[in-house]
């Protein structure tokens, strides 16, 4: 098997998240275990995606992936994906992006 090394490759886990933190999740070839960026904003979630995807996408090793922005809840104490004001998904905004 051939290791991948082209991608920015994020932190494996994200601690100390407070209400609202937001991280893109990657996975290389799944199942797998992911890995994370934290980012800012949704902008910056899709600039993102679209950097790493082309990376992965020069590199043999990747037989695919799966990519998607997640928002931290305080109340739960957990990570959920994130949906803009109209339901939307990053993958649907992208998707719209590209249309």
């Amino acid at each position: 098997m051939t290791t991948s090394i082209k991608s920015l490759q994020g932190d494996w886990y994200q601690e100390n998240a407070v209400e609202g933190s937001l991280r893109v999740y990657c996975f290389v070839n799944p199942p797998s275990v992911p890995f994370y960026h934290r980012i800012e904003t949704a902008d910056d979630a899709m600039a993102l995606i679209d950097l790493e995807a082309d990376i992965q996408l020069s590199d043999p090793a990747v037989g695919s992936n799966v990519f998607g922005l997640l928002i931290y809840h305080q109340s739960t104490s957990e990570w959920e994906d994130w949906e803009d004001a109209d339901g939307n998904s990053i993958d649907d905004i992208m998707n719209a992006r590209e249309n």
